[in-house]
């Protein structure tokens, strides 16, 4: 028999993506899309991870990650919500 050792954890999942994004690619080269979409995914998932969350998945330019899970912070799964705010505030080098 399988041992599952089951666990109930309190996480916050956050979903985010790029205003305007898909209308803009859509008149690019997907190379060009690419391009773009490379540096955004490693600078978000270092400030994500910067606060304690864990990316699950990138779809194009939209992101999933989790705070809470896998590993459980000292602080509530919500506090790694309001740094990211900084992340949104302070403009990603995205170029126009």
């Amino acid at each position: 028999m399988v041992d599952r050792r089951r666990e109930r954890k309190v996480v916050t999942v956050l979903f985010a993506d790029l205003v305007g994004f898909t209308a803009r690619a859509e008149e690019l080269d997907p190379e060009d899309v690419e391009a773009i979409l490379h540096p955004y995914h490693v600078r978000l998932r270092s400030e994500l991870e910067r606060f304690g969350g864990t990316v699950e998945k990138f779809i194009g330019d939209a992101v999933m990650a989790s705070f809470g899970a896998p590993v459980v912070p000292a602080a509530p799964a919500d506090a790694g919500l309001s740094r990211p705010r900084e992340t949104t505030t302070s403009r990603l080098f995205l170029p126009e």
